[in-house]
Order: structure tokens, then sequence, then C-alpha cells
């Protein structure tokens, strides 16, 4: 039951926020297959990372939310994988499960 909650919850983030909403779309890249179409919901995060010496370093990191089941069978999104969003190809740097379905890939120019 909860994970039918889950799901619905998903689809419908994805159906407000996603590109395909906004009428992008998204492309998973891996090597040596055709590229695959999918919806997510794409940012570019603040981030700020204090160092040992007090300094701060702050950034922009592009970031995609997605549904793992949209993945083609038996991915395990890694740092070979690339997504293809509004135009611009970036690859996986981390990826990070929600356990609810979806992901936060944190993604860096490729």
């Amino acid at each position: 039951m909860l994970d039918d909650i889950d799901d619905d919850l998903n689809e419908a983030c994805l159906e407000e926020f996603g590109e395909r909403a906004h009428g992008r779309e998204i492309l998973f890249r891996r090597p040596g297959a055709a590229d695959h179409p999918m919806d997510g919901i794409y940012d570019e995060n603040f981030v700020s990372i204090r160092v040992e010496d007090g300094a701060e370093i702050s950034d922009v990191s592009p970031s995609l939310l997605i549904r793992l089941a949209d993945l083609p069978a038996g991915v395990a999104l890694g740092q070979s994988h690339r997504f293809v969003v509004r135009g611009t190809v970036r690859r996986v740097w981390d990826v990070r499960p929600d356990g609810h379905g979806m992901a936060r890939v944190l993604l860096k120019d490729s």
C-alpha cells in the first residue's frame, strides 16, 4: 500500500514539475545503447562548501530528480552515464536514492 502511495506521489510531482510538463524531454545516454527518453525534475541547486581553513566555496550544482523505474531495466546509474537536459549533455556525478522510488542525480558538465 505504501508503495502505491509513493508511486502516485512521484507521478503527480513529475506531471506537475517535470520537464515534459514544460514541453521538454530528457534523454538518458549510456555507452553502447540508444538514447532513452524519460522525464525528470531539473534543478540548479546552490551548493556551499566550507573547507578546513574556514573559507567557503559556493557554486551552482545541476541535478535531476528521476523515478528509478523509468530507467532501462538492469541499469545501475554510474559515472559512465549521461543525461541530455535542455540541450546540454551532463554526466552523472553522484546518485542519491530517496528510498521511495526516486533519486536525485547530481550532474556535472561533460
